[in-house]
């Protein structure tokens, strides 16, 4: 019965400590006037390889095509890939893929630089040695697409800290 008590006072000091802090959730699903996600208010950059083209995608489905745009997001990715681990065989060698990216959201009317930052995202797939070598291709493409989707998340969070800050 003690346990309990102290289980009871445990979780409402958790919440009251919640509630009285001032946090409030990126995304409010009771939120209807924000203005970034599906209003068209961004120029995404265009691609020039598959890892740009796969962040754009999930940034326009994010974001929307451009409407009335305010801002342009610009992007620059420079993919490393590094051997990490080689089977005793030598039949199976392990691939580390960074994605590094410059992320810079610019004010059209201006061209002011309003939001500046370095991403750094890892992943890794493991090549086997055979005929075709077709499932290796299929794991670095899968690879380089987890790379993408990654960045894109961390520019949505970025960009939603961002309007947060406009609104307050």
């Amino acid at each position: 019965m003690l346990l309990f008590k102290k289980l009871n006072l445990l979780i409402g000091l958790s919440l009251f400590l919640l509630f009285g802090c001032g946090y409030l959730p990126l995304i409010d699903s009771n939120q209807t006037n924000s203005f970034m996600l599906n209003k068209g208010q961004f120029i995404i950059f265009s691609p020039k390889n598959d890892i740009d083209f796969h962040v754009r995608e999930t940034l326009l489905a994010d974001f929307g095509f451009p409407k009335n745009p305010k801002y342009r997001i610009e992007l620059e990715n420079t993919l490393v890939r590094k051997k990490s681990i080689v089977t005793k065989k030598n039949d199976i060698t392990r691939y580390n893929l960074i994605l590094n990216s410059n992320f810079k959201l610019k004010e059209i009317r201006t061209n002011n630089v309003v939001l500046l930052k370095k991403f750094n995202s890892e992943t890794s797939y493991s090549a086997s040695i055979n005929i075709t070598g077709f499932k290796t291709e299929v794991a670095k493409d899968n690879a380089g697409k987890r790379l993408a989707y990654d960045v894109a998340e961390k520019i949505r969070k970025e960009i939603l800290i961002f309007q947060k800050g406009l609104m307050n």
